[in-house]
């Protein structure tokens, strides 16, 4: 689950801003092009590094942590897709100010 989550999140960065040739530089445009805050970054570093470790250092995360490791992962892509689509609906039903 732990690499899963690593792959999943590894796509939806390239996704959005392309691949940039490493999960460091790959993290930075998702920051600077405003899909996480500088608070998620530190989220978003900490689940990758948890999938870095279940691969390269046989980390084996507890229920618990895959529970966090996925909460964070639904929350990246609650930002990128469902709130963006979501959002942008609900903008055209706001009334316009007169």
């Amino acid at each position: 689950a732990g690499m899963a989550i690593r792959a999943l999140l590894e796509r939806v960065m390239i996704d959005k801003v392309g691949d940039k040739g490493s999960f460091k530089a790959n993290i930075a445009a998702f920051e600077n092009k405003g899909f996480i805050s500088g608070t998620q970054k530190c989220f978003l570093e900490t689940a990758i590094e948890a999938g870095h470790a279940t691969m390269h250092r046989a980390y084996k995360p507890s229920k618990k942590d895959i529970v966090t490791l996925v909460n964070i992962t639904e929350s990246v892509i609650e930002s990128c897709y469902v709130h963006e689509d979501r959002a942008a609906e609900l903008r055209m039903r706001i009334p316009a100010k007169e």
